[in-house]
């Protein structure tokens, strides 16, 4: 084997190592990193016995029933290996969807003193397109009351996250947050039955 063909071999490799590391570093979601939005609950929980993912009525607001169960089809399936930890539950993803969870729950229940149309702006930066058209069709007199205390994690899934958000009236919501493109975003929302 001559200099060349050595020289033309590694060159080879090399280029394959990159191609390969490319592809998985493309594929691996990119989240924007925004600023804090205060303390939250951070210890995981046990994930909750799952039935259907909700409804988009499911979702409204003003809906008093809520699902029985956190819809596993939804969280809890991701691409990541048998036993590797989904990428939601990494501090650089745990840190962008906790604010997007916070900024929701903190902003739901403001509603004294404001609009309808302010209400659905105060929401709009922390959920999907879908959410906020629905949004349109919530009478905020159906909205419950409550300060926001806190979230708790309850399934992740690798680009998708379930969240219990805590209220001081005992109001539980259940957040199902999506890595959207880059940044983390509230696809749906229900009352939390126990």
């Amino acid at each position: 084997m001559t200099s060349k063909t050595v020289t033309w071999i590694v060159a080879a490799i090399a280029l394959a190592l990159a191609v390969m590391l490319a592809v998985v570093l493309l594929q691996r979601p990119q989240p924007v990193t925004g600023n804090a939005a205060g303390p939250v609950s951070t210890a995981p929980t046990e994930p909750s016995p799952a039935t259907a993912a909700p409804s988009a009525s499911e979702t409204d607001a003003a809906d008093e029933d809520g699902p029985g169960g956190l819809p596993s089809s939804e969280v809890e399936a991701h691409d990541a290996s048998p036993g590797a930890t989904p990428y939601s539950q990494s501090d650089e993803a745990r840190r962008d969807w906790q604010q997007v969870a916070t900024g929701f729950g903190k902003a739901f229940t403001t509603t004294k003193g404001t609009s309808a149309a302010e209400w659905r702006a105060s929401l709009a930066p922390y959920v999907t397109g879908k959410v906020r058209e629905q949004l349109a069709t919530v009478d905020l007199r159906n909205v419950p009351d409550g300060d926001f205390t806190n979230i708790e994690p309850a399934e992740y899934g690798e680009d998708k996250v379930a969240v219990f958000i805590h209220y001081d009236t005992g109001l539980t919501l259940v957040a199902y947050l999506i890595l959207d493109g880059t940044s983390w975003r509230i696809y749906a929302y229900d009352r939390w039955q126990d």
